[in-house]
């Protein structure tokens, strides 16, 4: 009895420190810190080999298509032809003055006419071959006298059979849109053209009408050729070109041939109308032709 009271009080202490250690153990590895995860950092001793990003700025630059000089020196491509006919058949206000080339036929297809409002007018489409002869014309509406007050026919007076023949002769002729480069000689100024130096003048000659009805100025327009030593000039002559100033346009087309076209809107007391020409020449004609 003895015996066990000594003991008792050494086992209670011994399960004591047995549970402490086991708590203390327990805490430990609680508190034990986390092993070390691999660094991203890389080894200093090492060299480092750097990636270079490929942007927009450093990326190659894109191959530029290629253009045919012959391309892009090509003159601009007119209207249709069929857009043209319909334009003229419906009495539209188109201002195209020549809009076909026949390759086969060497000639223009040319939309001319003359409008006064006290002189009546003629409206027709011209088939032009060099030196201004006329293939065809195609007289689609004409008034001799009275007035015309307006700026194109009334659809129901247009010949609708002039116009149907003049479709069947472009088509027959293999008539294309007109590609050409327009060449406007202003008053004072000058252009080259097949060799050709053409220069325009334009001159004040006086007045004209009285002081009860008014009076208006009026001028003489000449076209000079210089071609080699040679230098023709001739005078225009068309109605209203003595009133207002034309808009002279040439071209140059296949051929050694040179089309010109004349376009003048004018007014003067008691009258005004519209004036459209067009000839087509080659480089003997461009020098000597009046």
């Amino acid at each position: 009895m003895l015996v066990m009271r000594s003991f008792a009080p050494t086992v209670v202490i011994a399960l004591a420190l047995l549970l402490a250690c086991g708590k203390s153990d327990k805490k430990a590895a609680k508190n034990k810190p986390a092993p070390a995860k691999p660094s991203a950092t890389v080894d200093a001793a090492k060299p480092v080999k750097k990636v270079a990003k490929t942007t927009p700025a450093d990326a190659a630059p894109a191959a530029k298509p290629t253009i045919d000089a012959a391309v892009a020196n090509k003159p601009p491509m007119g209207p249709p032809i069929a857009n043209v006919v319909a334009a003229i058949a419906s009495g539209k206000q188109d201002k195209t003055i020549c809009f076909g080339w026949s390759a086969k036929k060497k000639r223009v297809a040319c939309h001319t006419f003359s409008r006064s409002a006290q002189g009546g007018a003629e409206f027709r489409v011209q088939l032009l071959g060099a030196g201004g002869d006329k293939d065809r014309s195609f007289d689609y509406f004409e008034q001799s006298e009275g007035q015309f007050l307006g700026e194109r026919p009334a659809l129901a007076k247009i010949d609708k059979d002039e116009i149907a023949e003049l479709r069947k002769a472009l088509k027959i002729g293999s008539y294309a849109p007109l590609q050409a480069t327009a060449h406007v000689l202003a008053p004072g100024g000058s252009i080259k053209l097949l060799g050709a130096t053409v220069s325009r003048k334009r001159k004040k000659t006086g007045s004209d009408g009285d002081s009860e009805t008014g009076t208006w100025d009026t001028f003489e327009e000449t076209i000079s050729v210089a071609c080699g030593k040679a230098n023709k000039s001739n005078s225009l002559d068309g109605d209203g070109v003595d009133v207002a100033a034309p808009t002279i346009t040439y071209y140059e087309l296949p051929g050694d041939l040179v089309l010109v076209t004349s376009a003048v809107t004018w007014s003067k007391e008691g009258d005004f109308g519209e004036t459209v020409e067009a000839r087509l020449l080659d480089k003997a004609k461009l020098c000597a032709a009046k």
